[in-house]
């Protein structure tokens, strides 16, 4: 029944409409396959669902502690009313007093500690806004603290956010640059990455007080990766979106961008030209179930 459509249900709508379910999300379809007053329909079907899913689907909630181990989970419901699950089924509701610990351990990390290479580092993420920017994109704002400059002090970031194949949203790894989601060749996709896969814990200390370290793999231009993890990266909608397929690690399904690394590490802080990919591993059983793996590609 697509007059009532639920997370069950979206991928379909997405199909009857013609448009993909990023662009349904974000009620940005680029044609209709349609014109006139069929054109039309679909467009405020778009932003119906949009507005009514928006809210009841996907909540974004800063959890942990402002001053050292904040970061962002994610849940969502078919009612308003929940209960929220975060990608791996997990409940998001805890009991506070009882069971404080336990908001490192529920709420798929969308975004938390980390630190990219020899780059610097970033903790305690949080306190987001989203707003859509005046060309449609989806920007997530969030302050983090960071070892630039003086340490631990807080600045603000951007990013812009997606969402994959099965409908949960993500975040760029790079901060916003204003760049537009372009096609991309498995030979502009090849190279070395840091990559990082969230991780949960009940125990604060390790779950996110510390920046999470990158990882080194390898990616060939027959999508073959190597190194810290094994396995092959796919891409779809003519280099946009991606498969993440590291076997018994998970299956990652997000998106792949140009985009920019801003480097502050480096002694002139130049802006550099990068690609970068973010993805969500949704399938049961796997290790990483429930995680997000961000990547970023290195760049002299």
């Amino acid at each position: 029944d697509l007059s009532c459509p639920d997370v069950g249900s979206l991928s379909r709508l997405a199909e009857v409409l013609g448009v993909s379910l990023d662009e349904l999300m974000r009620v940005e379809p680029k044609k209709s396959n349609t014109g006139g007053a069929v054109g039309d329909m679909a467009l405020l079907v778009c932003k119906a669902v949009a507005l009514a899913m928006g809210v009841a689907v996907t909540v974004l909630s800063a959890m942990g502690n402002l001053e050292f181990d904040y970061r962002v989970g994610v849940g969502r419901s078919r009612s308003i009313k929940g209960p929220y699950l975060d990608a791996s089924g997990q409940d998001m509701r805890f009991d506070m007093m009882a069971k404080a610990r336990n908001y490192h351990a529920v709420g798929s990390k969308i975004i938390g500690g980390h630190k990219f290479g020899s780059d610097f580092g970033f903790t305690a993420p949080g306190g987001q806004s989203i707003f859509r920017s005046s060309d449609g994109k989806m920007i997530f704002a969030s302050h983090a603290r960071t070892d630039w400059l003086n340490p631990g002090q807080f600045c603000l970031q951007t990013r812009e956010m997606f969402f994959n194949e099965e409908g949960w949203p993500l975040l760029e790894p790079c901060e916003y640059d204003g760049g537009q989601k372009e096609k991309l060749s498995m030979a502009q996709i090849a190279g070395t990455y840091e990559v990082v896969i969230t991780k949960r814990d009940a125990e604060a200390e390790k779950a996110d007080r510390i920046p999470q370290p990158s990882v080194k793999i390898e990616i060939k231009t027959d999508g073959t990766i190597s190194g810290a993890y094994s396995g092959k990266i796919s891409v779809s909608d003519g280099g946009r979106n991606c498969t993440v397929d590291l076997g018994k690690d998970g299956i990652f399904s997000g998106i792949i961008k140009a985009s920019s690394n801003f480097a502050l590490a480096k002694p002139d802080r130049k802006k550099l030209g990068t690609v970068n990919f973010s993805a969500l591993n949704a399938t049961d059983g796997s290790t990483n179930h429930g995680e997000y793996i961000w990547g970023i590609k290195s760049v002299n």
